[in-house]
């Protein structure tokens, strides 16, 4: 049975993870992990993470990559769906 696994990284260190359902949908784990990452976001950088503009912050942006989740930086957080 599919499920989600989700790991919290601090630099090269993986210091938490978790497992999901895997019925969740790609959007709602990717608002879980995007939610993980504003905890340790100041106002400002939410923020600027969240409007567009030349000095827009990607601190809430997903990566390019369709298998995978992976936002934030320090801590950063990386969700995938394991069959």
């Amino acid at each position: 049975m599919p499920k989600w696994t989700l790991t919290k990284h601090e630099g090269a260190i993986e210091v938490s993870s978790w497992e999901l359902p895997g019925e969740l949908s790609e959007q709602q784990v990717e608002d879980i992990v995007r939610r993980l990452v504003c905890r340790s976001l100041s106002d400002d950088e939410i923020i600027n993470s969240s409007v567009d503009g030349p000095h827009r912050y990607v601190l809430l942006d997903r990566n390019d990559d369709p298998k995978v989740i992976h936002m934030g930086e320090k801590p950063y957080f990386i969700a995938q769906l394991i069959d």
